[in-house]
Parts: structure tokens; C-alpha cells; sequence
């Protein structure tokens, strides 16, 4: 799960640094104030991760073992 967090922040925090290349800022000369966009970025990306986690009743990360996901058309459990 973990894991999962840091390749969205990661990912937006790139796309972030691709978007200020694209306006004209140079990669090596990065201020404070576009070290907090890249934060901004990657923490509001991560936001429906983190509710999805605090939701007790998300199936994804349920926490007992009787947890599952079913497909609606088959009736066929498709996660753990």
C-alpha cells in the first residue's frame, strides 16, 4: 500500500516539474516556491487515496480476512 502512495505522489510531483519545464523554468534553478507546488501536487493527488483508506467499508483495504470485491455480472470474487 505503501508502495502504491509513493508512485502517485512520485508520478505527480513529475508531472508537476514537466509542466514548470514547459513554462520556461530551468530544472537546476528550482526556488521554494516551486518546491511547494511540487508538494501541493503529489499531496493532492494522493488525497482519494487516503480517504479510501480511512473508509472502513472500502473493500480494497479492508482489514478482515472475509473482505472481498465481487464482480456484480458473474458473482465471481475478483480480489482478496
Amino acid at each position: 500500500m505503501a508502495g502504491s502512495w509513493v508512485k502517485v505522489f512520485l508520478s505527480a510531483v513529475l508531472l508537476q516539474l514537466l509542466n514548470a519545464m514547459m513554462e520556461g523554468h530551468d530544472l537546476f534553478t528550482m526556488d521554494w516556491s516551486m518546491v511547494k507546488k511540487f508538494i501541493a501536487a503529489g499531496v493532492v493527488a494522493l488525497l482519494p487515496m487516503v480517504i479510501n483508506f480511512l473508509n472502513p467499508n472500502y473493500p480494497l483495504y479492508g482489514s478482515s480476512k472475509d473482505s472481498k470485491v465481487v464482480d456484480k455480472k458473474t458473482g465471481k470474487k475478483i480480489a482478496p
